[in-house]
């Protein structure tokens, strides 16, 4: 396998996805990454564009990471956006967190969002230094997302696609969905999986739309590395 490009890792608790999203981070040590784009689905907030985060440092409790410069730089252009105040749905265990409530109207996608933040520690322990743009996916074109980042993403840039795939299925279902699913991004078939029908097949269907016209752009090949589901770590 060549030099990675990109991935797709899943953001359930750790007790579910954790080892595929293991597999997927253990493609790419001994690659120097300067860069790592994060991009994942928004579960709670409502907007438009995709959210740049625009703190200095992410932190998780392995550490900090740095925000790179050039998250500023991608705000600017359309469909991304510097990450805005919104409608967020708080969740419900939003009052046991460790942060403070913030105030009213001074909630952001990034406020209670894990898609990103669960990606963090596989980074922070397999790159070491790099600097991060977070990226939360709102409501956007994926195709016009993925002309815009074309031009962010070089050889010393990863970028991280955050999602899960089916939700809420019985296990054999869920498998053969799932199957579908991998198979329309293997072959690189964005008019399948952007089909209204295929709106359940993944939560972060759009940032994965994204990542495949990325790919038609780049001349990237796509590589299934391991799929499980959660049916397989539940008792």
């Amino acid at each position: 396998m060549g030099k990675v490009r990109a991935i797709i890792s899943p953001h359930a608790g750790y007790e579910y996805s954790g080892p595929v999203a293991a597999v997927a981070y253990n493609a790419i040590p001994g690659q120097s990454f300067k860069t790592v784009f994060v991009l994942g689905p928004s579960h709670y907030a409502r907007f438009k564009g995709v959210s740049v985060c625009t703190s200095v440092v992410y932190k998780t409790p392995l550490g900090s990471v740095p925000i790179s410069a050039r998250a500023k730089e991608l705000a600017k252009i359309k469909p991304f956006v510097p990450e805005p105040h919104c409608m967020v749905y708080q969740p419900s265990w939003a009052r046991i967190a460790s942060r403070p409530l913030p105030l009213p109207g001074e909630e952001t996608p990034e406020t209670w969002e894990h898609s990103v933040e669960v990606q963090i520690p596989f980074l922070q322990v397999t790159l070491k230094n790099f600097e991060l743009v977070s990226l939360i996916y709102g409501e956007a074109d994926p195709e016009d997302a993925a002309k815009v980042l074309a031009d962010f993403l070089d050889d010393s840039s990863l970028l991280v696609v955050s999602s899960d795939l089916s939700h809420y299925l019985p296990y054999s279902q869920a498998v053969n969905v799932d199957k579908t699913t991998i198979k329309w991004i293997c072959e690189g078939n964005t008019a399948a999986l952007a089909h209204p029908t295929a709106e359940n097949t993944a939560c972060g269907r759009m940032p994965i739309l994204a990542l495949m016209y990325l790919a038609k752009i780049k001349g990237w090949e796509p590589k299934l590395l391991s799929y499980k589901n959660s049916g397989e770590y539940s008792w």
